[in-house]
């Protein structure tokens, strides 16, 4: 794969609409296990994360235009997410309407004043996390916010926006609305559906709403990302023991629903809707010792694959398979960095860093016909189901 690679699709017309969370970040890095009543010695790192955020900065850093639409309030820590996002946007020479969108001048295209910008805590230990979120005060009232800025976004743009990301929307799940959850992501997919490519990377608040209370909104979806774990729990049924990748894929398939499930530290798979027998393999591009954090690694891929599909609303799949290539780099490049968006690379520095890899011989994604594939997938899905003990 050339250098190439990276100067085909990065020149986008319309910026790429994000809508997700935002907060601030502290990492503890430790050696050892945790043990619960224990003293630990650790390293502090004062950070920003949350889905929008990630995808955000990482698209911003590699030059590309990002109007974001986050779950901060107009808070210090708001604040701190709207500077930083605005510095990044006008050191990479982004749109002036990008600019313009996060200048502290316009406070109420950035922040929603009803929120309290949370923080959450990532423990890092070798190449497991834990993470622990605080609740978002007034989420329940950001539909109300988002239906402004998307009306707004409208207006803004001579056209659609080049892609939609939808990230983790804490508000599809508040539960003191149980009689219309999905709410916010479902306003998205109604007000871009045919306009825009829609890429969606759910967090917990939507993915617990299970598989049957999304299939209608996922026709109007142009590619799902999960990883494996989230995959198990949304495709499984209240009845059922428990669906393997093989299930998974199977029914991903059957659906036309193309997707990207994420594999830890093994990489990805890909599976295209339009076609049934080839499955694609993105390998990790960098051997395990050299993950220093996997934390935001998903948000990266995501953010990689839009980037190159960005203004394509029909992704075939050759579309779909150099996106993964690419996507593969960003987020093996994340892994090398600690914080979802602690180190974003520029598109400069994300190209020397596949060199890098690409030198000693590293490749990134490759097709293999499923049937082929399937003993693999079954190891794959044992060891990250179980754990890697006994291998």
């Amino acid at each position: 794969m050339s250098t190439l690679i990276y100067a085909a699709r990065f020149e986008i017309m319309n910026p790429i609409l994000v809508i997700g969370s935002g907060n601030a970040e502290t990492i503890l890095t430790l050696e050892g296990e945790i043990v619960l009543g224990n003293k630990h010695s650790v390293e502090v790192h004062e950070l920003l994360g949350g889905s929008g955020v990630n995808f955000s900065l990482r698209l911003l850093s590699a030059g590309i235009g990002v109007l974001p639409i986050l779950t901060v309030g107009h808070d210090r820590l708001g604040e701190h997410i709207r500077q930083e996002l605005h510095a990044v946007a006008v050191r990479n020479n982004v749109s002036n309407e990008v600019i313009e969108f996060l200048d502290s001048d316009y406070p109420e295209r950035f922040f929603d004043p009803r929120i309290t910008t949370p923080s959450s805590t990532v423990i890092v230990n070798g190449t497991r996390r834990t993470i622990f979120s605080q609740k978002v005060k007034g989420i329940e009232n950001f539909i109300k916010h988002l239906k402004k800025r998307l009306q707004y976004v409208e207006t803004l743009l001579e056209g659609s926006p080049s892609a939609i990301m939808i990230g983790h929307l804490r508000c599809d799940g508040f539960a003191s609305d149980s009689k219309d959850p999905g709410r916010c992501t479902k306003v998205i997919i109604d007000a871009f559906q045919g306009k825009s490519l829609i890429y969606a990377n759910f967090g917990n608040s939507q993915l617990q709403l299970g598989y049957a209370f999304w299939k209608q909104s996922f026709r109007n979806i142009d590619i799902l990302q999960l990883n494996l774990a989230e995959a198990k729990k949304f495709f499984t049924r209240a009845r059922d023991s428990g669906k393997s990748l093989l299930d998974i894929i199977d029914l991903l398939l059957e659906n036309r629903i193309t997707a990207v499930i994420t594999l830890e530290r093994f990489g990805a798979i890909g599976i295209h809707k339009d076609n049934k027998n080839a499955l694609v393999l993105a390998w990790p591009l960098i051997e395990i010792n050299d993950i220093i954090d996997t934390t935001g690694a998903g948000d990266a891929f995501a953010a990689g694959m839009v980037s190159q599909l960005a203004g394509n609303i029909e992704v075939g799949f050759h579309d779909f398979l150099e996106a993964m290539k690419r996507a593969s780099i960003w987020s093996a490049y994340a892994c090398t960095t600690l914080g979802g968006s602690g180190k974003c690379p520029s598109k400069r520095e994300l190209e020397e860093f596949y060199q890098r890899y690409s030198a000693i011989g590293k490749k990134t994604v490759e097709t293999r016909d499923k049937a082929s594939a399937e003993e693999f997938l079954k190891l794959i899905d044992v060891i990250i189901t179980r754990g890697t003990e006994g291998f």
